[in-house]
């Protein structure tokens, strides 16, 4: 179930960049409108690489450490992504929705991050 939904979430988030972008294009040479919500659409990016090598590669090199600083990320990733559905709503209500869809997943992915840290 997780490979499907994170190719079509990923999918999304894709599409949501390229609404928001399109939406915040002023013209060639002139900055983006919607540069300050593509800046955190790329941290949020970022933050979601990090997740999956802290939580599964982290426990062999730090043990359980590693599932704290996985739950950290996760949840300044599920921070991000609430604050970009808030913000997309100005450029896009695709990428609205899209953003809700993930910070959904990432809610449960939380969830189960804190089982993990719970029971173990």
């Amino acid at each position: 179930m997780f490979g499907p939904v994170w190719s079509v979430l990923y999918a999304g988030i894709a599409a949501a960049c390229f609404l928001v972008w399109r939406r915040g294009f002023r013209g060639e040479g002139r900055p983006n409108a919607a540069r300050t919500w593509l800046g955190l659409w790329i941290a949020q990016i970022a933050l979601n690489a990090m997740w999956t090598p802290a939580f599964f590669a982290g426990f062999p090199l730090m043990g359980e450490a590693a599932w704290w600083i996985a739950l950290a990320i996760i949840l300044l990733l599920l921070v991000a992504v609430i604050w970009l559905a808030v913000a997309a709503w100005r450029w896009s209500r695709i990428a609205t929705v899209v953003m809700i869809a993930y910070s959904l997943w990432l809610a449960f992915a939380t969830s189960l991050n804190i089982a993990i840290i719970a029971l173990n």
